[in-house]
Order: C-alpha cells, then structure tokens, then sequence
C-alpha cells in the first residue's frame, strides 16, 4: 500500500511538472519576432531563413546561445538589402528552426552552414557572425570548396582550454538535460525571462536604458517556440559546442575582420588572437556598446560594416 502510495504520489508530481513546462512554454510565446519566412529542409531538421534585398549577398548568422535568433539582425537586414541579397537563419535548435533534443556539436553547424551555403544560396558570399557562432564561421573557412568571400566577426569568442574538455559530469548533465521531464523542467528554471533580462543587463547591453522589454521577450520566446532550446542549451553547457579555431586562424586564405563592442569584456584578447591570421584586416570599435552592438546601435553598427562588404 505504502509503496503504492508512493509511485501514485510520483506520477502525480511528474505530470504536474509536465503541465507546468506547457504553461511555461505557452505562456513565453508572447511574441514572435522572427521574420524568416522561407524553409530549408536540412538533414537534421527544417531551418528557417529569410531572403532580402538585391546585390552581391550575405549571410548574417546569430550568436549561439539558446535564446538566439535571426531576430539579433532585424535591424541590419533591412539596412543592408539596399545593396546586397541579404539571407539570415535560425540555426538548427534555435529561434523559428527545428529543436531536435539531441548533442549538438560545432562540426553539425558547420555542416549546416556548408549545405545552406551550397542549396540556398548557391553562390560565394559574405559571412557576417557574432559571438560563438565566430568559431562556425572560421571552421566551414576550412572547408573544401567553402564559398565565404570574407568573414566579418562579431565580438569572437575564444572557448578557453577548460570549455574544450568534456568531463564525465558534463556527460551526465547533458543526458540530464536530454531527459523529457525534468530536463525540460530544469532547463526552463535556467532559461527563464528573468534569466534573460540579466544577461541584457550583465553580458549584452551597454546602457540599461537603451534595453526594452521587447527584446528581452524576443530571447525569451524563441527559447520556446517550436519547441524549447534544452538540447541545445545542454550542449553548449556542457561544452559540446566549442571548438579549439587557434589552428584555423593559421590556415585562413579569405580576409577576416572583427568589429567589436567597446566595452566588450576580453575582446582585446580576442583580437590579438585574430592578429595571427595573415589574411586579419582589422578591427573597428562600436563605442558605448558591448556584446550585442548591432541591435543596441544598429545605425553606428551599419556604418562601420558597409565598407567591410563586397
């Protein structure tokens, strides 16, 4: 009887965690700002992107984070289609694109962006990126018949030697996180609206005042739409995402530049770093801006960019 008890007392705690999780779920899908309109069927899942404008193209490809979306361009798109074919997606477990709940790792997107570049786009191109998406971008550089004409980077992220490892507790908190239930559960705990409304005024913004509420529901609904963004949120945690580009930069044979929020933290380092590649063109600075310059000064930000385009 005891025991009997217990199991029912169980099952009823597992379904009101699941109940709990659609609430959640239903409840941050208060907006959807995303403007891909058009569908790549990929091997892995449908990616959803969008296409503007009429010139020489180029690729906007968003930060990777699980609240990221092409929603991070929607100010630079609609500047830069005045000149150029401009394309921007929702990486697979992002934004409006499928979210199988599985391990994503850095050689997946780059073979995302390999057959994107190849089926849709179907011609050389610009390729603008931000954050750790920078390491997708340099690695599919690599890549045999690889169609980037430059790579403009965003705030480039460097994985240190620890985010290179994969220890064994990384391996169990990812299946963790994987699990249908309580992953969903705990994942949501970390991806919560207040959770993102710290990092617009920890890690993203510069001037509090310039974050809105608009921006932080934009984060917080593509976390969940189509799906939450757990699987990828795992990976990323669990440094399964990172990928050592200290070797790319050496092989490099298209120019590479960067252009940085200035009160980005380490970006100097990062910068450096990129000094190494013979084919580094420079860098240009956002003033009062940090990680996200292109939506906290897309004006500025466009200015600066246009030259460093084909």
């Amino acid at each position: 009887m005891k025991k009997f008890k217990l199991l029912s007392l169980g099952g009823l705690t597992i379904a009101g965690i699941h109940f709990f999780n659609k609430y959640i779920s239903e409840k941050a899908l208060v907006q959807n700002n995303s403007f891909t309109d058009f569908e790549y069927k990929w091997s892995y899942g449908s990616i959803r992107y969008s296409k503007q404008g009429n010139g020489a193209p180029v690729l906007l490809i968003h930060d990777l984070t699980a609240g990221s979306s092409s929603y991070e361009w929607k100010f630079i798109a609609s500047s830069l289609e005045k000149k150029h074919t401009v394309y921007t997606l929702d990486l697979l477990g992002c934004g409006n694109s499928d979210k199988p709940v599985f391990t994503y790792t850095n050689f997946l997107f780059v073979q995302l962006l390999k057959d994107f570049v190849a089926d849709i786009i179907n011609d050389s191109c610009d390729i603008v990126t931000s954050g750790t998406s920078c390491e997708i971008a340099l690695m599919y550089a690599l890549t045999p018949n690889c169609s980037a004409k430059k790579i403009i980077t965003v705030n480039p992220y460097f994985a240190s030697s620890e985010e290179l490892l994969i220890s064994k507790k990384n391996k169990y908190c990812n299946y963790f996180y994987q699990l249908p239930v309580l992953g969903t559960f705990a994942a949501n705990l970390k991806n919560s609206r207040e959770a993102f409304e710290q990092l617009f005024y920890n890690n993203y913004y510069h001037d509090d005042y310039a974050i809105s509420s608009d921006c932080i529901d934009a984060y917080y609904s593509a976390y969940h739409t189509n799906g939450t963004s757990r699987g990828l949120f795992s990976s990323i945690l669990n440094h399964y995402t990172h990928t050592d580009t200290s070797g790319a930069l050496n092989r490099l044979t298209i120019p590479l530049s960067v252009i940085a929020g200035a009160y980005e933290p380490d970006i100097d380092t990062a910068i450096n770093t990129y000094k190494t590649a013979d084919t580094f063109t420079g860098a240009d600075f956002i003033p009062d801006t940090r990680h996200l310059p292109h939506l906290e000064k897309p004006d500025e930000f466009v200015k600066v960019l246009m030259p460093l385009l084909s």
